[in-house]
Parts: C-alpha cells; structure tokens; sequence
C-alpha cells in the first residue's frame, strides 16, 4: 500500500478509474431494470386524502401487531403488547390486527410505513407532534410552515378549476388545543392561495358550497326581495332597471332636458318645474 505522500499522478489517474468504472458497473443492471419496467409501475392517483385519527387507536392494536395477551380487566399495562390476535393480508410477511380484514384485503394496493420516529418534542404535547407530523417541521420555527394539504395543492393544482385543492373536514378550533392547531393548518409560507377550505362540521358540508338564501346564481339574476325603484322610474333609451324601477315623485331633468317617458322633476318642497 502506498503512502499518499508518494502517489504519483498515474496511481491517481489509475484510483480514480477504478472507482468510477465500479460505480457505472454496479449502476447498469438497476438502470436495465428501470428502463424494462418503465411504464408498469407508474402512479395514477391524482389525490391524497389523510385520515388523521387524533387520540386514535395504537399501532400495536392496528397495523403493527405484537404478542397477542386476551384482554382481562384491571391487568396492568405492562403485562400485554396486543390484546388482539394478528391476522394475514394478501401481502407476504404483513400482519393486521384482527378487525381489519377488509383492509388486509387490498394491502397490495397500499403502503405500510413502520420506520416513522417521533421527535423528542415531549411526551403530553400531542400539539407539537401533530405540527410536525402535519409539516415536516419540528417547532418552534422562524416562519409559518405549511400543512402537507397545502404542499399537494401547490404541486399538483386542483382537479377542478371551481373546487378547492386542499378541503380540510372535521377539524375545528374552538376545542382542545384549537391556538395550537391553527398554527400549522395554513399554507405557511407558501402564501394563502394555497390554504385550506375549512369545513369543520362534515354534516354542514352540502351547506358550505350553498349560496346564501334568497340568492340564484348569475344569468337571469333578480333583485332581492322583488324589490322596484321608486316612483314609477324608467331608465333613458328604453333600459329596463332591476326589478322595474322608478324614479322618486316625478322628477324632471335641469335645463329643460326633458328626461324618459315625460317624466317631471319636483323641485323644493312643493314647488313645481314644468318641461318646457
């Protein structure tokens, strides 16, 4: 083995091709393999929607299954892991509890991710948690970090131009940790624009996409409430205003104009201004 102070620039030259003639050959076969399933994997989803079960179920109760103990009342916590027994899913080697069969039925179609670490944020503070698993970022930051919804909304941009991108339903604010909550259920820095369409109660949900009683939707529009301008008013050039408006007690235009359909125009209290 040579010292580095005696290398010669042909034993680099020589290292060197070595290296990266290994690091092209180790490359091929994934860069073969890629280029023949090219095609068969890709994605379609055009959506992601989170199902954000706050003070939920355990994972060693769901999707992460461990040494099955038959619940008995008053046993102390340390004495069990799972008090389901775990069952199969159509995937090798992945276990569900017992209760979700159905979802162990399609889990060739879905992800399992088991390696995820909470940050040491504290263990009662569910609302730090909640903001870095929400962002990505762990609190306190220096700027407003935005909501994974918002993250999507910007990347992939609404399926319909008059539906928002980012909907959020069932969370509200006025309970719990509601300050908390409201600090990353924003678009964060990534400006309003991209923010959630909040729709705290999903039984309200039809309602929130109503218009306001009374109103009807452009072209063919109605004044509220029937409602006609005073006096008998017509409009010049035979213009109709809403509803059939006119004008305040028989009013008549300055300087002998003489205004639509013989109107008069009253001026003072009582005084009268006939149309020359």
């Amino acid at each position: 083995m040579q010292h580095l102070g005696k290398w010669t620039r042909r034993d680099f030259i020589k290292t060197a091709g070595a290296a990266t003639l290994s690091a092209l050959a180790a490359g091929y076969p994934r860069q073969i393999r890629a280029a023949d399933t090219e095609g068969k994997s890709r994605t379609t989803a055009d959506t992601v929607i989170v199902l954000w079960m706050g003070g939920g179920m355990a994972h060693t109760e769901t999707f992460d299954p461990k040494s099955y103990t038959p619940f008995d009342k008053g046993m102390a916590s340390s004495a069990f892991l799972s008090t389901f027994p775990s069952i199969d899913t159509v995937v090798d080697d992945i276990k569900f509890s017992e209760g979700l069969e159905k979802m162990a039925q399609v889990m060739d179609r879905g992800t399992l991710i088991r390696s995820y670490t909470a940050g040491d944020l504290g263990f009662i503070l569910h609302s730090r948690h909640q903001f870095q698993w929400h962002t990505g970022y762990a609190p306190p930051q220096t700027v407003a970090a935005p909501h994974i919804g918002a993250v999507i909304a910007r990347t992939l941009g609404p399926l319909n131009p008059v539906v928002p991108a980012f909907v959020n339903i069932g969370q509200r604010f006025d309970v719990g940790e509601g300050e908390e909550l409201k600090a990353f259920t924003t678009a964060g820095f990534l400006g309003s624009e991209f923010g959630p369409f909040n729709i705290p109660f999903p039984e309200d949900a039809a309602d929130s996409v109503r218009p306001p009683g009374g109103m009807s939707p452009p072209g063919g529009m109605s004044p509220p409430g029937g409602m006609s301008p005073p006096g008998g008013m017509s409009p010049p050039g035979g213009m109709s205003p809403p509803g059939g408006m006119s004008p305040p007690g028989g009013m008549s235009p300055p300087g002998g104009m003489s205004p639509p359909g013989g109107m008069s125009l009253t001026l003072g209290q009582g005084r009268r201004a006939e149309r020359r």
